[in-house]
């Protein structure tokens, strides 16, 4: 009995041990104050735009709410949503090109909301028809993703599905949702 428990022990603390987080925690909070600090030029508040749809503010982030993209999908005949992690890298996460890429091929308008803040991906240059949407913390009261995230889908869609990657709109009528960029 006592070489279980001596073995029982010695598993655990083997196991234990070669556990380890690598990385950051980002995609758990926004990292709005930080990322905007380090580069303001960037970042846009959409306050300060008359129509979402129609800037031509390229390679600039706009900050804004469910509420303001919905209202500029109205003029769109066929748009698509595509909710953005900076630092993904799952089988449902795809690169902003090849989404842009098949939109065009299917005459849709691509517009990528990112989910949270990562200056480094951020700030890269991407060729994209229109510039990122990003999810207004302030807005939303709150720096957890989840949270603010869940909030803006619902102000975007009036579905309560915080799990939703690819919105497809049709006249800024919500058409489909789906998860795999090969149903675009």
């Amino acid at each position: 009995m006592k070489n279980v428990k001596v073995g029982f022990i010695w598993m655990f603390s083997v196991f234990a041990s070669s556990c380890s987080i690598n990385g950051n925690f980002k995609g758990l909070h926004s990292y709005y104050n930080q990322t905007v600090r380090q580069k303001p030029d960037l970042f846009v508040n959409s306050d300060t735009i008359d129509n979402l749809c129609d800037s031509d503010l390229s390679n600039r982030i706009i900050i804004t709410n469910g509420i303001k993209v919905k209202e500029c999908l109205r003029y769109l005949p066929t748009s698509l949503i595509y909710m953005w992690s900076p630092n993904c890298s799952s089988g449902y996460c795809y690169s902003l090109a090849a989404i842009q890429q098949k939109c065009k091929e299917k005459n849709i308008q691509l517009i990528v909301v990112a989910e949270y803040y990562d200056i480094s991906k951020m700030n890269l240059k991407y060729n994209l028809d229109k510039c990122i949407f990003s999810i207004d913390t302030k807005y939303y009261r709150t720096n957890l993703t989840a949270m603010y995230r869940e909030m803006f889908l619902y102000d975007l869609t009036g579905e309560n599905n915080p799990y939703l990657r690819f919105i497809q709109f049709e006249n800024g009528i919500l058409s489909r949702t789906f998860e795999n960029v090969d149903s675009i």
